[in-house]
């Protein structure tokens, strides 16, 4: 290779101890590719056994790909050189390098064209460019795609931002990273003095990790999030927060709506006296809802849970082995009937408890490990039916003792619905089917007295308001035998617009009454008719006596 160094014996001495020795690979090839001279430098890199090797191969069978070595000689044809380019390039042993490449042509003595060239092996500091840029590509990829909002700002109770991905513009509130610039970090917090806690926290500690809270975005929306952040630094040493937001929002509404429903269900529980349990049966050992201690009378947290103790201690002694075998006809055949039983609270009171298991759980081989049911106080409730039973039955006596039934008229459905005490009047034992208001006028009714009590159900029917006045009339019964009754509307049921939906009422037979009503109706018509008689006796005989003293008078003035 020619050089103005070479001018001088010194300068080509310079000259040859610099190609020698520098770690940097030199040569001189033809434009066509025949290697002319190269360094030892260049043989190393090459992994050529020796120069002699080297110079026997062409300089384009180092490139990986022959359309770089192309590229190559057109771009020095065309302006003499290339500068620092970094080409993919393969050794004679087939290792493939990165190599940091300057050629220049050049005219020689004589007069033909020579490439010399630079080259420097640049295949780790490449490979990690490279690495760099894939990584740097990955990130972006997981940057931009990523469903948590990940965004970098500068530090500061204001703060600025300097990137965001989509998930963080969406939960922002905005559309670009533009209208994001319009915005101060700060802005996201309800609080501005939140933004300041938090900001001097990161500085202080160099980061935050799944801190929870509430912000605002920028259309107004509040939401819930976990952040991360921690503090890097550029290599000017400029800080900057990178951040991630992971929205909880979703997490925190089911978190107030199942803190909100166990507050509903422990109301519920205590309204209705109910509670839930579990029996760890491996362990013997009962847990349970506060309502269930409750119903108990029991502190929770003075209770072990055995379940021996518990059944000793809450439950009737008379009711305590029923209670026991059921429980192990549970756990031994999976069989969960309801069971009703008495219990012995503290105070001494007796309750009554209604228990439903409703979820055994077997483990490895279906060995039983748990049992999960409920317990109810139905104390009052049996009471209630007790009670409602007696009055029940003091009603029906009552009713027999007075002849007296109830009724009610669906007036929509026309139909008819009979208590045991009305259909006894009726002559009929049992009501198979509904009775229409049809059926009674026509089958019960007398003939007689149909049409007035026909005209007056279609009063009920249309009375706007008041309860209408009884009224008597006679039935025939299902055996024939007529009577008389009286039936009196008491209670009537009204939509919004005033229009009856239901009539209750009674039915009582008054036939006895009605009997003796006649009967001394009869016997007024009779006295009256005596009366009648004896009044005019009265007229004829003082007729007579005005008529027997005219005689006399007469007979005496002759």
């Amino acid at each position: 290779m020619d050089s103005p160094i070479q001018e001088t014996p010194e300068g080509h001495q310079l000259y040859k101890e610099l190609f020698e020795n520098i770690n940097i690979g030199l040569y001189t090839s033809t434009p066509e590719g025949k290697i002319l001279d190269a360094n030892p430098a260049l043989i190393r890199m090459s992994e050529a056994k020796s120069k002699d090797e080297l110079l026997a191969h062409n300089i384009g069978e180092v490139y990986q790909d022959p359309a770089t070595r192309k590229y190559v000689v057109e771009r020095i044809k065309k302006q003499g050189f290339i500068k620092d380019e970094i080409l993919p390039l393969v050794t004679l042993r087939g290792k493939k390098v990165w190599a940091l490449t300057t050629v220049v042509a050049r005219k020689g003595n004589d007069g033909k064209t020579y490439f010399d060239g630079v080259t420097e092996d640049v295949t780790e500091r490449e490979n990690l460019r490279r690495e760099l840029v894939e990584s740097e590509k990955k990130y972006r990829q997981l940057f931009e795609n990523s469903s948590m909002a990940i965004f970098v700002t500068t530090p500061g109770p204001q703060g600025k931002f300097i990137d965001a991905n989509p998930a963080a513009l969406e939960l922002f509130g905005v559309s670009s990273i533009d209208e994001l610039g319009k915005h101060s970090p700060s802005d996201l917090y309800p609080n501005p003095e939140d933004r300041k806690r938090i900001s001097d926290k990161i500085e202080r500690q160099g980061f935050i990790k799944n801190e929870e809270m509430q912000l605002r975005n920028f259309k107004g929306t509040d939401f819930w999030i976990l952040s991360s952040v921690k503090v890097q630094k550029d290599d000017d040493g400029n800080q900057y927060f990178y951040g991630t937001f992971f929205d909880i929002t979703d997490r925190r509404q089911a978190e107030d709506r199942l803190r909100e429903s166990e507050v509903v269900l422990r109301k519920s529980q205590e309204i209705a006296r109910l509670g839930d349990w579990t029996f760890d049966i491996l362990h013997n050992k009962i847990e349970g809802s506060d309502e269930l201690y409750h119903i108990f009378g029991l502190k929770k947290g003075e209770f072990d849970g055995n379940l021996e103790k518990l059944i000793a201690k809450t439950i009737h002694p008379d009711d305590r082995v029923r209670v026991t075998k059921s429980i192990a006809n549970f756990v031994l055949t999976g069989q969960m009937e309801n069971m009703e039983y008495r219990s012995l609270l503290p105070d001494g009171s007796v309750h009554v408890m209604w228990a439903k298991p409703f979820d055994l759980i077997r483990g490895v081989g279906g060995v039983p490990v748990r049992l999960s049911g409920i317990l109810q106080d139905i104390t009052e409730q049996r009471s209630m039916e007790t009670r409602l039973h007696e009055s029940e039955v003091v009603l029906k006596r009552s009713q027999e003792a007075a002849k007296l039934g109830s009724w009610t008229l669906d007036v929509s459905r026309r139909e008819l619905r009979a208590s045991d005490e009305t259909r006894a009047i009726l002559g009929v034992e049992k009501q198979e089917k509904p009775l229409t208001l049809e059926m009674f006028l026509n089958t019960f009714v007398y003939p007689d007295d149909r049409p007035m009590v026909q005209d007056r159900f279609v009063k009920y029917a249309k009375a706007a308001s008041g309860n209408p006045p009884a009224i008597e009339y006679r039935i025939v019964r299902a055996d024939g035998d007529v009577r008389y009754v009286s039936v009196n509307p008491y209670d009537i049921a009204r939509d919004a617009s005033g229009k009856p939906l239901s009539i209750n009422g009674t039915m009582q037979d008054i036939t006895n009454r009605k009997q003796i009503e006649l009967d001394l109706q009869e016997k007024v018509d009779e006295l009256e008719r005596m009366n009648q008689l004896m009044i005019g006796r009265e007229v004829r005989m003082s007729e007579l006596k005005r008529e027997l003293a005219e005689l006399k008078e007469q007979m005496n003035q002759k």
